[in-house]
């Protein structure tokens, strides 16, 4: 068992590695931009950045007082063959919307000691939230997750997990993900039985109505590793509205494939998000009619 479930994630987890992954060597504002570190419950030490927007104040300054709490930071979840240097253009697209970014590497990624494992990483996205929401001190409703491919996955889990504690992120943005490892597998490699002998499941599809924070799916439709009929699959068994009566959204990204959605579908992925970001809480009629004319 210890061999077949060795080789699986060998077969699961591809991670870039590097020894050191800072935020010096990028081009962000050194002054809105720092490393950061935190300890996992077995003592492992992972590394991430926190990433601030220089147009927080002036998207600030769209809200009216009446509706204080808006979103302000995205947690980003990585799928399983990155790191956070691989991810600098959607940190940019967020910091352009006025959003601040925190990512923190799993275990066995980038410059981050130890193994991938599903339930590891399950924990240390929670110790990330943890990180996020105590020591940064966002409050959970102006937290947005992001997962993309596994990072998806992770990022469901942790949502549903929230939820059910009764913590509201501000919502989940999902990214190229997929129902189940198992569905993933078998639409990869269709001749190869694979998806029999899986003992890592990453099942979203059994976790997704236990969402109940607002939701937006992004796809692309030349996707040849998760198949958009994967993303539109979970999509149709998440439930219509979120708890506070957001609608759940899936926007189709024609031109993109698994990883660079980004970058050749920057215009209509930027103009999803700012959609959703700016309908997450009222905001007020200017904001409104601006929305609509960009739309």
């Amino acid at each position: 068992m210890k061999l077949i479930q060795y080789l699986q994630c060998k077969f699961i987890y591809r991670p870039s590695r590097s020894r050191l992954i800072s935020v010096k060597n990028t081009d962000f504002d050194p002054k809105l931009s720092r490393d950061i570190q935190m300890h996992t419950e077995d003592n492992l030490q992972l590394n991430g950045w926190h990433l601030r927007s220089e147009h927080a104040d002036r998207e600030e300054s769209s809200w009216s007082d009446s509706h204080p709490t808006r979103p302000r930071v995205v947690l980003f979840l990585a799928g399983n063959s990155s790191n956070r240097q691989r991810r600098i253009t959607q940190f940019k697209i967020f910091l352009e919307l006025g959003l601040d970014v925190v990512c923190f590497d799993y275990r066995g990624y980038g410059d981050n000691p130890g193994r991938p494992r599903e339930e590891d990483i399950a924990r240390d996205a929670h110790a990330a939230w943890e990180y996020v929401t105590k020591n940064l001190n966002y409050k959970p409703e102006e937290v947005l997750i992001c997962g993309q491919s596994l990072g998806g996955a992770v990022a469901v889990r942790l949502a549903s997990e929230l939820n059910q504690q009764e913590v509201s992120p501000c919502g989940l943005i999902l990214c190229a993900t997929f129902t189940s490892l198992k569905e993933a597998a078998q639409s990869i490699y269709p001749r190869l039985p694979l998806h029999k002998f899986l003992v890592e499941s990453y099942s979203s599809i059994d976790r997704i109505r236990q969402v109940t924070c607002p939701l937006i799916f992004f796809h692309g439709t030349q996707d040849e590793i998760v198949p958009m009929k994967l993303g539109e699959k979970l999509y149709k068994a998440a439930e219509r509205f979120s708890e506070k009566g957001v609608p759940k959204r899936f926007v189709e990204l024609p031109e993109a494939n698994h990883n660079n959605f980004a970058v050749v579908e920057r215009e209509i992925y930027q103009r999803g998000l700012r959609h959703f970001i700016y309908n997450l809480v009222p905001p007020p009629d200017s904001a409104t009619m601006l929305i609509m004319n960009e739309a």
